[in-house]
């Protein structure tokens, strides 16, 4: 079954009153939809330096939402906290004010991929030292 994208258009109001769009809304096939809601598994909100990201976390069971190239952070904190998405993100002022908030987030800054690579490069040593 071929996966269609959708966007979900959220009207917030700027001074000018005219509705902006925020997400774009990937939806996963029907099978990984309902095993995510039997999961009870929240959405997860991706901040757009990681859309390539969504394909692997749906495959995963993920349902996922990527928000709008150019939203504010102001708008990515509001649309999490209303929708009680958790926010996927390399920005460490963005992820800050998540937890300031209290809204779950996930940090995959450049310390927490330099401590993959670390790991992943030990294990590699570690299995060729063997003989």
């Amino acid at each position: 079954m071929p996966q269609i994208l959708q966007e979900i258009t959220v009207s917030i109001f700027s001074q000018s009153h005219r509705p902006r769009k925020l997400l774009r809304k990937r939806s996963s096939n029907s099978e990984q939809t309902k095993r995510a809601r039997e999961m009870h598994r929240p959405t997860i909100l991706l901040d757009e330096q990681l859309f390539g990201l969504d394909e692997y976390l749906r495959d995963l069971g993920w349902v996922t939402t990527k928000v709008t190239p150019g939203v504010t952070d102001d708008e990515v904190v509001s649309l999490a906290k209303d929708n009680k998405y958790i926010v996927v993100s390399l920005d460490k002022k963005l992820l800050s004010r998540c937890r300031v908030m209290g809204i779950p987030s996930v940090d995959l800054g450049l310390e927490v991929q330099a401590k993959i690579v670390h790991e992943s490069l030990q294990r590699i040593i570690a299995s060729q030292a063997r003989p």
